[in-house]
């Protein structure tokens, strides 16, 4: 496991050369793909051959969806959709089998809406323009924010598992961040880096504290 989180950690650090050094930009997908595939891999070691599927196939979503953002951003817009689709279930992934450990609470749907109503405010700044996709949206942030109140949940019941939280609140803070990358009109180059650290440090951290 030492020796896949230092190839990940160097995996990375070769994705952000190829967001930002102009001569790596053409492996982006590339070097995208191998990062991912590696949170897979380490879900599934740290399994220790007992697979859980429910969790593997949220790891595997996260996969997908790493993927097809990144054709979308090689220039195929239209790979969006199913980028973000991916990831719904995903997440959705995560829940079932966290939900398999606790039920949902009204806590649990009560953040999961104040989740919709922060992307709802950030959806009406004066340079947001996410077109016609402003639902798709929101039913995403619905189910971001029910990921993040069921590990909350979970940390209740059992409070070992406070790197559940702190992934999942990481994975939101990232989908957030996505919001100003794809439909702020001011562009900033940092928020790519600052996104995917959360994002893979958020992946990362759910091979590690798996419940």
């Amino acid at each position: 496991m030492k020796l896949l989180l230092i190839v990940y950690g160097l995996s990375f650090t070769l994705l952000m050369f190829c967001i930002y050094h102009p001569s790596f930009q053409k492996h982006y997908l590339a070097v995208k793909t191998l990062t991912s595939s590696i949170f897979v891999l380490c879900a599934v070691v740290q399994m220790n051959g007992v697979h859980d599927w429910t969790w593997l196939m949220g790891f595997l979503c996260c996969f997908f969806g790493d993927v097809l953002l990144g054709i979308k951003e090689k220039g195929k817009p239209s790979y969006f959709e199913a980028g973000l689709a991916a990831f719904l279930f995903g997440h959705i992934f995560f829940i079932i089998r966290m939900h398999q450990m606790h039920s949902i609470f009204l806590l649990d749907i009560v953040l999961a809406f104040f989740s919709v109503w922060i992307v709802s405010r950030l959806m009406r700044l004066k340079k947001m323009n996410s077109g016609n996709k402003h639902a798709a949206i929101q039913v995403y942030a619905f189910v971001v924010g029910l990921l993040l109140a069921k590990s909350l949940t979970y940390f209740i019941a059992l409070p070992q598992h406070i790197g559940l939280v702190f992934a999942c609140f990481l994975f939101l803070l990232s989908d957030f961040l996505l919001l100003f990358i794809y439909f702020y009109e001011t562009k900033w180059t940092f928020m790519r880096f600052i996104n995917l650290f959360f994002y893979y440090s958020a992946v990362l951290l759910l091979t590690v504290f798996l419940p």
